[in-house]
């Protein structure tokens, strides 16, 4: 019985993870890679490389949290799942190896969680993702109302003031869960560890 329940879960898990989320939101990872960022004017050379530079930042931050979502999800079944065996194994009198073997793979799941800080990247990756989308986005609004060259590029301006600001306070947390990847035993600050939910603690 206890084996079933937990191919239950690990399939269960698995499916969640496979439906991964049609907005880029607050536990949407990898959308942005499904949706056209939102038109703009006609842009001069230089703003238009600097806009695109940004909207492939946006897709490959998007990427790579959905795929450290992914590996941490199953990592974490696998290793859910071997546990859950372990006593089953024992109890169907199953030779002693094979016990020890399931209980190493789980301690292994764990143990390359806490060196590879998979939930922590994707946390990371998909709060710049979100950040630079919303930037992008207003900046596509502000860019829509201006009437001249000159508030345009008073505006993308501002527009590329915001994202410098998003790209450093993003570098700083991926430079810290970096730091932890080489020392976990390092305690996160408050705003890069992530909670229960995936999201990150406030």
């Amino acid at each position: 019985m206890r084996a079933q329940i937990a191919v239950l879960l690990m399939i269960a898990v698995w499916y969640r993870t496979l439906l991964t989320e049609e907005e880029e939101g607050s536990a949407d990872y990898g959308s942005a890679l499904r949706t056209q960022p939102p038109p703009v004017p006609e842009l001069e050379p230089h703003q238009e490389a600097y806009l695109n530079a940004i909207d492939q930042r946006v897709r490959d931050c998007s990427a790579l949290a959905q795929r450290r979502r992914r590996r941490f999800h199953i990592t974490a079944v696998i290793g859910l799942v071997a546990a859950l065996l372990v006593p089953v194994l024992i109890a169907a009198n199953a030779p002693g190896w094979a016990a020890a073997a399931l209980g190493a793979v789980a301690a292994l799941s764990q143990g390359l969680q806490q060196l590879v800080q998979d939930q922590r990247f994707s946390v990371g990756a998909h709060t710049a993702a979100v950040e630079l989308s919303r930037a992008r986005r207003h900046a596509a609004y502000e860019l829509g109302k201006c009437t001249s060259r000159s508030t345009q590029r008073r505006v993308f301006d501002a527009f590329v003031a915001r994202i410098e600001e998003i790209t450093d306070i993003n570098d700083s947390r991926l430079f810290e869960i970096m730091h932890m990847e080489a020392d976990p035993t390092q305690v996160p600050r408050k705003g890069v560890d992530a909670g229960a939910d995936g999201q990150p603690k406030n």
